[in-house]
């Protein structure tokens, strides 16, 4: 009987698999995305920062 339900799980897992692996890649591509903006803004405002520290708290550079 165990083994039965296992085999169902299975099964509906294999024919799952398809839809999931596209959200799931979604979700990869997104999540680096994100994170490849972020770091991108970070090393940016870092590099500012360092260049001048004190004015540019205050006073941010206009592109």
């Amino acid at each position: 009987m165990r083994a039965d339900i296992n085999n169902v799980q299975v099964s509906l897992e294999g024919a799952n698999l398809a839809g999931s692996q596209i959200f799931v890649l979604a979700g990869i591509g997104v999540f680096l995305v994100v994170a490849a903006g972020l770091t991108g803004l970070i090393a940016l405002s870092y590099l500012k920062g360092r260049r001048s520290v004190g004015r540019y708290r205050k006073n941010p550079p206009q592109r």
